[in-house]
């Protein structure tokens, strides 16, 4: 009994580890203000990879107000910006991580398109089918990202529209000095 009890804490937290832990429900979309901005009536702000990744233009909310897993004030934004992906990887997770740099100047920000198998979305087919959309086009147009994060052999133009979040300090190559990133990205046109 106490085999079969530790094996299946063992397996729940492989499974847990597989799809994220920090305010994953947040990352994916599935939280109360996540669903609400998911609407249609909802449409993404215009911003730039610049504006967006300014630490004064657009500050990191502060650890209270995104504690206990909620999507800060600042987060609830959906937005489009075009830039060039310079770099591409598939994070623990399942995750796209794509690094997005700049039309001009060196400002980087990471965006993130969800895995469409994350048992989380079994009750989200909106989120699975514009995460499924969105990886289907980086895959055909860019390449299927490798299991680590690397540079492309040539930069690609593209306009992103996703969620605002902010991320743990210094996520991954290519993160913003704010931390923010898109995250999920709900959908990727290869403009180039």
């Amino acid at each position: 009994m106490r085999l079969i009890f530790a094996l299946s804490i063992i397996l729940s937290n492989c499974l847990f580890a597989q799809q994220g832990v920090y305010r994953w429900d947040v990352k994916i979309g599935v939280d109360t203000a996540g669903q609400r901005i998911y609407k249609k009536k909802y449409k993404p702000e215009k911003e730039t990879v610049q504006n967006i990744s300014s630490k004064t233009a657009n500050p990191k909310p502060a650890n209270e107000e995104r504690k206990n897993g909620l999507r800060a004030d600042a987060e609830k934004r959906k937005i489009t910006v075009t830039g060039y992906i310079t770099d591409t990887g598939t994070e623990e997770d399942g995750d796209y991580h794509l690094v997005v740099k700049a039309l001009t100047g060196t400002k980087t920000l990471i965006a993130e398109i969800p895995d469409p198998a994350t048992p989380k979305l079994e009750n989200f087919p909106g989120y699975k089918s514009d995460y499924t959309k969105a990886r289907k086009e980086v895959d055909e147009k860019i390449g299927a990202p490798g299991s680590a994060v690397k540079p492309l052999d040539e930069k690609r133009k593209v306009k992103i529209t996703g969620y605002v979040f902010f991320d743990k300090a210094a996520h991954g190559k290519g993160h913003a000095t704010n931390d923010v990133e898109i995250h999920p990205v709900i959908e990727i046109k290869v403009l180039d």
